[in-house]
């Protein structure tokens, strides 16, 4: 006979791209022998064939009576996990409490009803997402943060955070592994040669020459590469301390820029995903171009240096050995090859210093930043990729089973059950404004009641 699977709890609201759908696709296939997948998320699932998906709504479900900072358990927490909508820009002082409140509540009674045996989390820095993490943490369930990694088709798991705060960069000496050149310098080749990417592209333009013409940029100019990002990201919000805004570092950098304009050419290119990029365009340039259709990798080629905040493309750059300048927080700190600021007054001096490094024709990959990075860190699903030395899914950081944890744990025709139970219903379709915790398991009659006894008492 069987015995009963255990469970995993993903939460996972982000746009759900072909290739993040194959990530989880991948990982369920590599266990779904020995534990059931829970995948919450508030957003379509297209090529997600995980079988129990259950809906959410981050902005809008208050399910638990009114929070009460005097006399709630929790009030440390609600206070970390309110304060987050500050990031976002929709921080208001009750209600984002009652719902860190609810959101608390909501997840330690899924975990305590489901008995996960590891939970993931995408991204980490929502306040539905840090209850969970939060959750998870009261009740000594492991917890992962989930995210892209900087190369399209690769990812992180880190139980410490995503991109600037994660174990990578906090506990970087730690990452125990060879200097492997050959193998970055296939990753390289691989990566550009497939040309991918995590949003799309147009063609891709065979020479510099063409290049240069298509976007009248001088020959013989230093071509600068400002690759803009979106204000609404994680790398933007909470990784940028020096610039209030993504048009914010641009404006800073072009003004930086303008002595230079007889030398210097900037070619700044928007983001696929950017809104609202008029700004952008209107801003008057002495000598650059601000262009919307352009292969990112034709950009970062056919550039001689480039200046980012943080993005993905400052460390696909690096690992061609461009000079980089980043302008925030990024994944690259331990990058020995590439500059940064510390303050917003050091631009002047470290764009000197990177158009030193381009003068000196001093392009430099960091094999052992690279070597961690790729070998020690990222995971992919990507056949090609593990075959270069990327860690594939089954080395994904995942509970084993059987494990000595003692679980609640369900059969596998019971999920379907809890998947409903899970679900987070609207009060319009309760009838009622407010419901206690102990209301809404009763709500959800599908519960055993056995089970449902076990947790409230």
């Amino acid at each position: 006979m069987m015995p009963n699977k255990k469970n995993v709890f993903i939460l996972n609201s982000a746009l759900l791209s072909t290739r993040d759908a194959a990530l989880w696709n991948s990982l369920y296939t590599a266990h779904k022998s020995d534990f059931e997948f829970l995948f919450f998320t508030a957003m379509a699932t297209p090529g997600l064939k995980l079988p129990n998906v259950i809906p959410l709504s981050y902005g809008k479900n208050i399910f638990f009576e009114a929070y009460n900072d005097e006399v709630s358990l929790h009030k440390d927490q609600v206070e970390l996990i309110a304060g987050h909508d500050k990031i976002w820009e929709h921080y208001d002082p009750i209600n984002s409490k009652r719902v860190a409140y609810s959101w608390l509540l909501y997840w330690i009674s899924a975990l305590k009803i489901c008995s996960p045996s590891a939970v993931y989390i995408w991204n980490g820095f929502h306040a539905p997402e840090v209850a969970l993490a939060m959750a998870a943490d009261t009740l000594g369930i492991r917890r992962y943060f989930v995210e892209r990694g900087p190369f399209a088709g690769t990812y992180a798991f880190d139980e410490r955070g995503i991109n600037y705060r994660s174990s990578f960069v906090a506990h970087f000496e730690e990452f125990g592994m060879e200097v492997r050149p050959e193998g970055v310098a296939r990753f390289a080749e691989q990566y550009y040669t497939g040309g991918i990417s995590n949003w799309g592209q147009p063609d891709r333009i065979t020479s510099r020459n063409d290049f240069l013409n298509k976007f009248a940029i001088p020959d013989g100019k230093t071509v600068l590469f400002f690759p803009s990002q979106v204000n609404k990201d994680s790398n933007s919000k909470i990784f940028s301390p020096h610039y209030v805004s993504v048009f914010d570092a641009y404006k800073h950098l072009t003004d930086s820029l303008a002595p230079y304009s007889k030398d210097v050419f900037l070619l700044a290119k928007k983001h696929p995903m950017q809104e609202g990029s008029s700004s952008f365009e209107r801003l008057p340039l002495t000598s650059g171009i601000w262009v919307e259709e352009a292969h990112i990798f034709d950009c970062i080629e056919y550039s001689d240096a480039i200046v980012s905040i943080n993005s993905s493309s400052a460390v696909e750059a690096s690992l061609l050995g461009k000079p980089v300048l980043t302008l925030g927080q990024s994944i690259l700190d331990k990058n020995q090859s590439v500059l940064g600021i510390s303050e917003k007054s050091e631009l002047k001096t470290r764009l000197d210093d990177l158009l030193t490094l381009v003068k000196n024709g001093k392009n430099q990959v960091d094999n052992l930043f690279f070597s961690k990075l790729l070998f020690g860190y990222l995971f992919s699903p990507d056949s090609e990729f593990n075959r270069i030395g990327v860690q594939g899914v089954h080395q994904i950081p995942f509970p084993k089973y059987p494990a000595d944890e003692n679980n609640n744990v369900f059969p596998a025709e019971e999920l379907a059950n809890i998947a409903k139970v899970l679900a987070i219903r609207p009060p319009a379709q309760i009838h009622k404004n407010e419901i206690t915790l102990k209301e809404w398991l009763v709500f959800a009659k599908k519960i055993p009641i056995k089970i449902l006894n076990r947790f409230l008492s």
